[in-house]
């Protein structure tokens, strides 16, 4: 049985909530109201966060306020994934990436390289269009929750680079925004990796194996 794996993407510099949402929906090349792309939307309800028969482009105005929800979306290049979104905690807005095991491990029946390095694509350009300080893809269930997110955050708001990639074994993907990179390199730390690369704003892109499980 396939499951959710994922983690949290810092946003320093995004104002707020509506401005966040917009920026997802550029990515994955979504309108408002384009209801095959956006599958649902979960709304905060004062107790629990469930699903909403409200119309997409409604829903979405109620998600820029409620105090947490999600959009799960299915597109050509992104199967079952998931963008839940938190209060800004510490002056970042925060948003956790949820993606289905199924599409992004290898699988004996099938090559899904093409699907794997699509979704790549898409979590590298929110990280990078949305100028994040830290992202992060992680291969365990425990690196979406809360309680995680607080873990990293001493380590980013102290500017403390190498506890925030202390845990790396335990991700796939990374992004260090460029001030986080800059301060990574100055450790002249040996980081081995499938794939690692300098981005044109100087942030660090990391790929720790082909695949989510190789």
């Amino acid at each position: 049985m396939a499951e959710y794996f994922g983690g949290y993407i810092f946003f320093p510099t995004i104002p707020d909530r509506n401005t966040l949402i917009q920026l997802v929906l550029d990515i994955i090349e979504a309108s408002p109201t384009d209801t095959q792309a956006i599958e649902e939307i979960w709304l905060y309800d004062g107790e629990d966060t469930t699903p909403t028969d409200l119309p997409a482009e409604q829903a979405l105005i109620e998600l820029a306020k409620t105090e947490e929800g999600a959009m799960y979306v299915h597109t050509k290049t992104l199967e079952d994934v998931a963008f839940w979104f938190e209060p800004p905690v510490k002056g970042h807005q925060t948003i956790t990436v949820w993606g289905y095991s199924m599409g992004l491990t290898k699988r004996k029946d099938r090559e899904n390289l093409g699907n794997v390095n699509a979704f790549i694509d898409s979590w590298l350009a929110l990280c990078e269009k949305g100028r994040a300080d830290f992202g992060f893809f992680g291969k365990y269930l425990q690196t979406i929750e809360k309680t995680y997110r607080d873990q990293v955050l001493p380590a980013l708001l102290n500017n403390d680079v190498e506890a925030l990639m202390s845990d790396i074994a335990i991700y796939w993907l990374v992004y260090l925004g460029s001030e986080q990179a800059r301060r990574w390199r100055l450790l002249h730390k040996e980081l081995p990796a499938f794939d690692r690369q300098t981005l044109p704003s100087g942030a660090l892109f990391v790929r720790m194996s082909k695949y989510l499980y190789d």
